[in-house]
């Protein structure tokens, strides 16, 4: 059958997108299509000097039957924005957020990788790595890769690697590949090596950043789906992640040059770079959310890992869960290192 013109319509589906709603009026962004009102838009869309400048004042999830949506602006949305869900909107909720509002996140989709395809997701423990392997195991077989580099905290995140297969589908998860990239020679005495000085609750997220640590996390990983004849890594990098190494240019490159070197054609995708940590909350099972490790200093205890409480990561964790309106089921150290 001949590819649809780029004006024609699909019917009977929906597209269905995050954006995001700035103080800015309706004109300066009424060109980029997909408003729901006073400047919101799809995530994705690119946003104008004047209207990205502006204080965001909320998130929004809308949706809008494809009917009215050309064939050439579908292909804007990518795989992502089609649901059979049906037209609905609804405004992302922080603290206020109502119990019973659910996300639906389909990993697979907004990273084009067909159900059933096996595809390999890098996975570190901790909430984000956790909600993208449950995802990716939702509708097929998936590869946890567990990349060690001899940081402080890896010992607390390869346990949480077992406990999360262990909650998800056996079937479907298959077992864990350990790669090892040591970065203590390149680190020396950094903090994330000795476990001093870590960065603190207080600290700006520019104090957690590992000078190439998604380059060296997934250079390997993607050799080694190269070899096995694996065509997607899946990363979970997030929404407003301010580092290089986590564009999408990046990520591109990145495969690019490892094609070039091999032969071998690996997608490496970042399927939640357009949804933050609270809508990740939101669509996680707790049995997922629980299983998973995001601290910088985790205590170690007879029973296991506790987070400490008082790191970045743990603040960061913490705010996920409030923003999301969702009781945290995290185990925290009653007594902080600070």
């Amino acid at each position: 059958m001949p590819a649809a013109p780029a004006t024609a319509q699909i019917p009977g589906m929906t597209a269905r997108g995050i954006g995001i709603r700035r103080n800015a009026g309706k004109e300066d962004a009424d060109d980029r299509g997909w408003l729901s009102d006073g400047g919101s838009m799809v995530a994705g869309m690119r946003e104008s000097p004047a209207v990205r400048d502006q204080p965001v004042v909320e998130r929004v999830e809308f949706a809008q039957t494809v009917g009215t949506l050309s064939a050439a602006k579908q292909a804007r949305f990518g795989a992502r924005a089609i649901s059979r869900r049906g037209a609905r909107a609804r405004r992302w909720r922080s603290a206020e957020a109502k119990e019973g509002d659910d996300m639906e996140v389909d990993a697979r989709r907004a990273a084009g990788v067909a159900a059933g395809e096996p595809v390999a997701a890098l996975v570190s423990g901790g909430l984000d790595s956790a909600v993208l392997l449950a995802s990716l195991a939702a509708d097929g077989p998936v590869t946890p890769i567990y990349v060690s580099c001899g940081l402080a905290w890896e010992p607390a995140e390869r346990e949480a690697v077992e406990r999360l297969r262990d909650v998800l589908s056996p079937q479907r998860v298959r077992p864990i590949v350990d790669l090892v990239m040591p970065l203590t020679d390149l680190y020396g005495d950094h903090w994330s090596v000795s476990g001093q000085g870590v960065p603190d609750a207080d600290s700006p997220d520019s104090a957690v950043e590992l000078l190439g640590h998604n380059a060296v996390l997934a250079l390997k990983p993607l050799l080694w789906c190269g070899r096995e004849g694996v065509g997607f890594l899946a990363i979970a990098t997030l929404a407003g992640n301010p580092f290089p190494d986590a564009s999408q240019g990046f990520f591109s490159g990145l495969a690019d040059v490892v094609a070039t070197a091999t032969g071998c054609d690996v997608r490496l995708v970042a399927p939640f770079r357009e949804l933050t940590k609270s809508q990740l909350v939101q669509a996680a099972s707790g049995d997922v959310l629980k299983a998973s490790m995001s601290c910088l200093m985790p205590i170690g205890q007879q029973t296991g890992w506790l987070h400490c409480g008082a790191c970045n990561k743990c603040r960061e964790r913490q705010r996920g869960f409030r923003q999301a309106g969702v009781a945290d089921p995290t185990d925290y150290a009653a007594n902080a290192p600070w």
